[in-house]
């Protein structure tokens, strides 16, 4: 099997245009073919069977905004494949017309939102002792945290979470 894909390869990178064109005239011919079987009889399944796979394969989804944002940060992880990284890319491309406020909340709070473990939280916490606690924790924090949201309620979470270190 691999011979045959790698001798038609082959033999497209030498033929080049006229060996696309070439597989597309056949398949367009198969196509009218079985188009004019189904009609002619209604013989729908019996009309299909010369037709390559993907002529006639089709697939219907349903998923919640909920797990389609899980499916796509697994999938849009570094870690992932490249491959499935771009399929989620474009699937994340498809929704955002219809559902841009999700969206973008999915790209502010999960896709770019960083998440600590306790080892990474011990490391920060020595490397601010350090840092002259009140500059840091007082003006610096607070003076970001104005810049950053516009939102008073993520502000307060901001500045909670900032306290909630300082104290572990």
């Amino acid at each position: 099997m691999t011979l045959i894909v790698f001798e038609i390869f082959t033999q497209s990178l030498v033929l080049g245009d006229t060996f696309s064109k070439g597989l597309y005239f056949r398949s367009a011919t198969v196509v009218k073919k079985a188009k004019a079987i189904a009609k002619q009889n209604n013989w729908k399944k019996l009309a299909r069977i010369n037709l390559p796979l993907a002529q006639y394969s089709q697939m219907y989804g349903c998923v919640d905004l909920h797990n389609l944002f899980h499916f796509l940060k697994l999938r849009q992880d570094p870690h992932a494949q490249y491959e499935i990284r771009v399929y989620a890319d474009a699937l994340l491309q498809l929704i955002q017309p219809i559902v841009p406020v999700a969206v973008k909340a999915y790209e502010d709070y999960i896709l770019n939102s960083v998440t600590l473990t306790g080892k990474d939280i011990e490391a920060l916490k020595d490397a601010l002792r350090s840092v002259d606690e009140s500059l840091f924790f007082g003006s610096a924090i607070g003076s970001a945290a104005n810049t950053v949201f516009s939102n008073k309620r993520e502000k307060d979470e901001f500045l909670a979470k900032i306290q909630r270190l300082k104290h572990i």
